[in-house]
């Protein structure tokens, strides 16, 4: 039996999933810093926040932090107290300042593959705070690099809509009018795509390592 959902992908048309190269963590030159400052304008006004001058020291904590992957009380002192470091990332991720980002490096930019990288493991970092929009943000921009497992092992948000939506209607109408071997079929069938919608928990053995 043919499934219209086995090579199922929500990429949009022209972009293909795929793992950005990693690039170890150093400060931003002057060039990637000013692609990038323009974003520090939607998440910078308010008392308390660094300055638009000292953004460019917060971002690069951030992307320190990010590509470490340590706790946030190992943050060299240079970039602040840890745990205002701490406060500003999350700050940010809920102002979708990551979000933004990641939608900018999506497109291949000369010069600027360190920030997609580093901009990927902040999303990754703030990954919490982005919940399943985040996810389907990062699938369907093809980043897998900004995705926290393969993204066979994550829930697919948009898989488990085109199946609310569009497969399971079309079997109920169908299930009592087919024999009982048929309607067994559709049971397993079934139980594939709620493993394939919550993601997987463990991988099959036929897909382990020898």
């Amino acid at each position: 039996m043919q499934t219209p959902w086995k090579n199922f992908r929500a990429t949009p048309p022209g972009i293909t999933a795929r793992l950005t190269k990693p690039v170890p963590w150093r400060p931003m030159t002057d060039e990637e810093w000013e692609a990038v400052m323009h974003f520090m304008v939607f998440v910078h006004p308010g008392p308390g926040r660094p300055t638009i001058f000292g953004a460019r020291r917060a971002l690069d904590g951030c992307f320190h932090a990010a590509c470490f992957n340590g706790p946030w009380k190992d943050l060299p002192g240079a970039y602040g107290k840890p745990d205002s470091m701490s406060r500003l990332f999350r700050r940010w991720a809920h102002a979708g300042l990551w979000s933004m980002m990641l939608k900018f490096v999506a497109k291949e930019r000369p010069g600027l593959e360190a920030i997609q990288y580093w901009v990927c493991r902040a999303f990754r970092r703030a990954w919490r705070i982005q919940g399943l929009a985040g996810l389907r943000l990062a699938r369907r921009l093809g980043l897998d690099t900004a995705l926290r497992a393969p993204s066979w092992m994550l829930p697919d948000p948009d898989l488990s809509e085109y199946y609310h939506k569009v497969l399971l209607p079309r079997h109920q109408a169908t299930l009592f009018d087919q024999p009982v071997a048929v309607i067994r079929g559709h049971i397993a069938l079934w139980r594939q795509i709620y493993r394939l919608i919550i993601g997987r928990r463990s991988i099959a053995r036929w897909m382990a390592p020898p």
